[in-house]
């Protein structure tokens, strides 16, 4: 479980402070709330069930070794491309939404080799914005 003033990811909106954990009452239960604040964005707050944050893509922020890892993880994916277009577009939105940075750069990897022998589609340009 986050701690008050721990900073976490949050998938698509990014660093996120830990404002509060708040307990709520959803469908006559009570509930732990994640109370989130977005860094670079301090209008936007978050609210998220504890028990869900790990389905969600809530993770810690990467300290020095998960980026040298991460860095690593670079040069060793393949980058394999996918010719069918929709299961590209289904495997873009599992491996984005599920936060995990390593999936997410192999995702970036196979746009880039593409992208440097042939021009991306319309989705695949979008999604590498």
């Amino acid at each position: 479980m986050y701690k008050i003033g721990e900073s976490v990811m949050y998938p698509k909106e990014g660093a996120c402070s830990v404002n509060d954990i708040v307990t709520k009452k959803i469908n006559h239960e009570m509930q732990k709330y994640y109370e989130l604040s977005v860094i670079f964005n301090s209008n936007l707050k978050i609210s998220i069930p504890v028990l869900n944050a790990d389905r969600i893509g809530i993770r810690p922020v990467m300290d020095g070794n998960d980026v040298d890892n991460f860095i690593q993880s670079i040069n060793k994916t393949d980058g394999v491309w996918i010719f069918d277009r929709k299961e590209r577009l289904k495997l873009y939105q599992d491996k984005f939404h599920s936060g995990d940075v390593f999936e997410i750069v192999k995702l970036i990897k196979m746009l880039m080799i593409q992208d440097s022998s042939k021009q991306l589609c319309s989705t695949d340009k979008e999604f590498f914005k």
